[in-house]
C-alpha cells in the first residue's frame, strides 16, 4: 500500500507533531483571536496593530500577549485607550506569541538637541522614595534633593542626552521645577539596540535662559546661538557613593568639552556643599578628586559635588552623592 499520500498530507501542517500543534494554534489565534474581547485595537509606534492586554492588573501596568508573527519590542511605544504606554518587557521567546508588560507614560519630556531641534518623547515618571532625602541645609544654600526615576526608549535622539542634561518635570506652571539627571543607565534594560533608558533626575535650581513657557531648560533659538561652540563641564565617576570607613575613597575626574571635543589642559576648580565639610578628607590630583570619611554617623547623608573651571569659562555640572556603610 503507497502510504506517500497520506504522509504528504500529514506534513503539509508541519514536519513533525510539534511543528504540526504550533501551526494549529497559530491558524486558531489569528482566525479566532481578534474576536476576543481580550484583544484590543492598539498602534504599536504609530502603527495599527492588535494586543491581547489584560485589564485586570493593576491600573498603570497591564501584561499583554500579541497574535502569533507579530512582533513588538522592550521600549515599543503603545497607544491604546486613549493613553500612551512603554512595553517594560517583552519575551524574545517569540515561537508562538509575545507576551511582556506595561507601563503608562505619565509625562512628556522636552528638550532641544544639538541643532536646537526640540525634542518631545512620552516617559514614564516616579518618585525616587529610597533616595528621596526632601531638602538639605548647608551653611551656603538650601539644595533641593528631591530625586525622579525617568524611563525613556532608548533611540536616536534619547541615546544623545548626558549626564547634567536638564529637564522641566510638572503640571504646574506656578512651582515649576527643573530637574537635571545625575545618574544615566543606557545598559541595564537595553537589549541587541532596542529597549529603555532609566534616568535618576534630581532637582534643580531656575537659570536664567529657562523657558518656563515652552518648559524647555537651556532653550536657545536657533538664530541666536552658534551650536558649535557648547563649552561644559563633566564629572565622570565610577560610583555615586561615598563608603564610610573606607580609606581610599571614592574619585571623580573633571573633563571639558567644547561640543564634542574634549578639552585638554583647564584648571579645574571643585566645589563641595554640605554640613559635615570638616567631616571629608578630601584630595586633588591634577584633574582628580578623591572624597572619603570616616563617621558612620553620617551614613545616609548626602552632599553636593560641583565642578566649574578657574577661568569661568565652562557651564558648570553638578554631582549629587550619598555616604554609604562600608559593607
Amino acid at each position: 500500500m503507497d502510504w506517500s499520500p497520506f504522509e504528504k498530507n500529514v506534513k503539509a501542517s508541519g514536519n513533525s507533531r510539534r511543528e504540526r500543534e504550533l501551526n494549529k494554534a497559530r491558524h486558531y489565534l489569528n482566525k479566532y483571536g481578534e474576536n476576543n474581547p481580550s484583544y484590543k485595537k492598539v498602534k504599536i509606534n504609530g502603527v495599527d496593530d492588535v494586543l491581547a492586554i489584560n485589564t485586570g492588573t493593576q491600573p498603570y501596568y497591564k501584561k499583554f500577549h500579541t497574535l502569533p508573527d507579530h512582533h513588538i519590542q522592550t521600549g515599543d511605544y503603545v497607544e491604546w485607550a486613549d493613553t500612551v504606554w512603554l512595553v517594560k518587557t517583552a519575551d524574545f521567546d517569540d515561537e508562538l506569541i509575545i507576551d511582556g508588560a506595561l507601563q503608562q507614560c505619565n509625562y512628556v519630556l522636552k528638550w532641544q538637541d544639538e541643532n536646537l531641534n526640540i525634542i518631545e518623547r512620552y516617559a514614564v515618571t516616579q518618585g525616587a522614595t529610597a533616595y528621596n532625602t526632601g531638602l538639605n541645609e548647608t551653611q551656603l544654600i538650601t539644595v533641593g534633593y528631591n530625586q525622579l526615576l525617568v524611563l525613556i526608549p532608548f533611540d536616536e535622539d534619547t541615546k544623545n542626552l548626558t549626564r547634567g542634561h536638564r529637564f522641566f518635570v510638572s503640571n504646574t506652571l506656578k512651582d515649576i521645577r527643573p530637574y537635571k539627571i545625575t545618574s544615566f543607565d543606557t545598559t541595564t534594560n537595553i537589549y541587541n539596540g532596542h529597549g529603555y533608558i532609566s534616568m535618576m533626575l534630581s532637582e534643580d535650581q531656575l537659570q536664567k535662559d529657562d523657558n518656563v513657557e515652552l518648559q524647555i531648560c537651556n532653550y536657545h533659538e536657533k538664530e541666536n546661538i552658534d551650536i558649535t561652540e557648547n563649552t561644559r563641564s563633566e564629572i565622570s565617576y565610577k560610583s555615586t557613593k561615598i563608603k564610610s570607613g573606607y580609606k581610599k575613597g571614592t574619585t571623580f575626574t573633571a573633563n571639558f568639552y567644547n561640543g564634542k571635543n574634549l578639552v585638554n589642559d583647564i584648571s579645574p576648580r571643585w566645589e563641595l556643599k554640605c554640613n559635615f565639610r570638616d567631616e571629608l578628607k578630601i584630595v586633588e590630583d591634577g584633574n582628580k578628586i578623591t572624597i572619603s570619611v570616616d563617621n558612620d554617623e553620617l551614613i545616609n547623608q548626602h552632599l553636593s559635588l560641583i565642578l566649574s573651571d578657574t577661568e569661568g569659562n565652562y557651564t558648570a555640572d553638578e554631582l549629587l552623592l550619598e555616604v554609604i556603610g562600608l559593607f
